[in-house]
């Protein structure tokens, strides 16, 4: 019987198949899934106010870093007073290292250590460097505890206290409508889903049988693959064909197979005998229904396009996974080697000034060299932050011309006392940009350091600007030496330089891409053994 149902099922036409399984499916589904789904979004929703709660937390952690660098009172005020007005927060706090508010909602706490409940878990919090969640058993306020940190120092934590009645009223209120709209809708799917089911079985086959005529075409195409179906008869033995010279004896699916000699004669490529072959039994029966003939289509796509897609990704992920490790090795041995050497003469001044008796201007020229060290420390973190954090930028209408201009009177001691030149080819029709007018000049004061550095020399400075369409250009070109062919690919590496220890942190560039990125616009080098020349892109807004 269970045959007899399965074989006729099976005959049935992909109509008939879709609008039984439809009706079917609704029925079935919607009885059970309003059983489900109620219990099952009732935690998804617990976990989205969960994941929302640890996000607010974090967020306030991340936002806490500058102030607390700095000790920003009012800033940390601020930011704890914003995140009251959040939905669900109890409280919230931020700690210093030795675990003493500098803000809190309630600003009588300000000053006092951390609760005595909560003083182990902070002390972990701010040793083992990991967010820690006290679900609040006991007096009902969940807590999330955050530590504020920059790379692996930690400032501080963040301490974010959340009522659970106010979580499970939350939830309550949300499922309460949620479950009335699904039982509403679903006595409506059921209705309608079973009054429409026809009609949509009708349309659906028309565009499926026009997919079936498309990938005929593609099956012309010869593509030798295999995918599962049970049903497959093979021709030798339901004809009781014993041509053993026939291509497809011995073999299943013998409608893909070329030169096959049914019929009496030897038939052509699958192109030419695809029409006979669909009209012959072995076909019919092995592909059943138009969802048969579909999957026999696919049958000499599928297998080679999955294996290349595999390998495809395979090979993209590796490659991605050793991007990613160069970069990060490049970038720590730079600050490794950048920090590094200053640190070296500190170390030295410093067992000298200890150590060695001097007189007084040797003693500073010692400071000096101490001081010149931190200076140079200093500025290559603040490099590495600006490269690695990207300030906001401060948009205005502001003129190309006058951040120029601007740049060129800043480096003009510089480039007299290297014996260069400037020329300046400024467009008559310049209109004005939108952009961050200091952010600019930082990244045109690189670029005339980068020309000075290297017309070491003398030279000339050609500055140039033009306006084509929504862009404008401005070009700066140097007369030195230029760049390797072999170094230019790497310039925009952060850390890469080809100046001596001491000369340059290898950001720079880096830095002023990141910027001329950040203003939707880009940054290109050209060289040759007559000079180099930068040019920036810079669209109008």
């Amino acid at each position: 019987m269970k045959q007899q149902v399965s074989a006729i099922f099976r005959k049935l036409s992909i109509f008939g198949k879709f609008s039984l399984g439809v009706i079917f499916l609704i029925i079935i589904m919607t009885v059970t899934l309003n059983l489900l789904i109620v219990n099952h979004q009732k935690g998804v929703l617990r976990a989205e106010l969960e994941n929302k709660q640890l996000f607010i937390a974090k967020n306030l952690a991340n936002d806490a870093v500058v102030p607390l660098i700095v000790m920003d009172p009012l800033k940390l005020d601020e930011l704890v007073q914003t995140s009251a007005q959040l939905s669900g927060l109890s409280y919230a706090l931020v700690a210093d290292r030795d675990k003493r508010i500098v803000a809190h909602t309630a600003r009588t706490f300000l000053g006092r250590a951390i609760s005595p409940a909560l003083q182990n878990q902070a002390t972990r919090v701010l040793s083992e460097r990991e967010t820690h969640i006290d679900d609040g058993q006991q007096d009902g306020i969940k807590k999330i505890i955050v530590p504020v940190q920059i790379g692996y120092e930690v400032l501080g934590i963040v301490i974010a206290g959340f009522s659970r009645d106010s979580t499970d009223g939350i939830v309550t209120r949300n499922m309460q409508d949620l479950e009335r709209y699904i039982f509403l809708i679903s006595g409506f799917v059921i209705v309608v889903g079973i009054g429409s089911a026809t009609v949509l079985a009708r349309q659906l086959t028309i565009p499926m049988k026009k997919l079936k005529e498309k990938m005929e075409e593609v099956q012309a195409g010869n593509l030798d693959i295999t995918v599962p179906n049970d049903h497959l008869l093979n021709c030798w033995e339901v004809l009781r064909c014993a041509r053993q010279d026939c291509p497809a004896y011995g073999k299943t699916r013998c409608w893909t197979i070329p030169g096959t000699k049914c019929f009496g004669c030897e038939q052509g490529g699958i192109a030419e005998k695809i029409c006979d072959c669909k009209k012959c039994i072995i076909y019919r029966e092995s592909c059943g229904d138009e969802v048969g003939e579909l999957v026999e289509v696919f049958n000499q796509m599928v297998g080679d396009l999955k294996n290349n897609l595999q390998e495809l990704e395979e090979a993209n992920r590796e490659k991605f996974r050793l991007d990613r490790l160069s970069a990060l090795g490049q970038i720590a041995a730079g600050v490794a080697h950048e920090i590094n050497n200053p640190l070296g003469g500190i170390s030295l001044c410093f067992n000298n000034l200890i150590e060695t008796k001097m007189d007084e201007d040797t003693r500073r020229q010692h400071i000096e060299v101490i001081r010149s060290g931190f200076d140079r420390i200093q500025r290559i973190v603040k490099q590495l932050l600006d490269y690695s954090k990207h300030s906001e930028l401060r948009m205005s209408r502001t003129s190309i011309h006058a951040i120029l201009s601007n740049v060129l009177r800043l480096s003009e001691y510089t480039v007299a006392k290297k014996g260069i030149s400037i020329k300046e080819q400024f467009a008559a029709d310049m209109p004005e940009v939108t952009a961050d007018a200091s952010k600019l000049e930082q990244v045109f004061l690189n670029l005339v350091i980068n020309a000075v550095q290297a017309m070491d020399g003398g030279g000339i400075l050609t500055v140039r600007t033009a306006c084509e369409g929504n862009t404008c250009r401005v070009s700066l070109s140097d007369t030195g030496k230029g760049i390797p062919r072999e170094v230019l690919p790497r310039i925009f590496d952060p850390f890469f330089t080809t100046k001596d220890s001491g000369e340059g942190t290898g950001l720079g560039l880096s830095v002023s891409k990141a910027i001329i990125e950040q203003h939707k616009g880009e940054i290109t080098a050209e060289t040759s053994e007559a000079g180099t020349t930068f040019t920036v892109h810079l669209r109008l807004l």
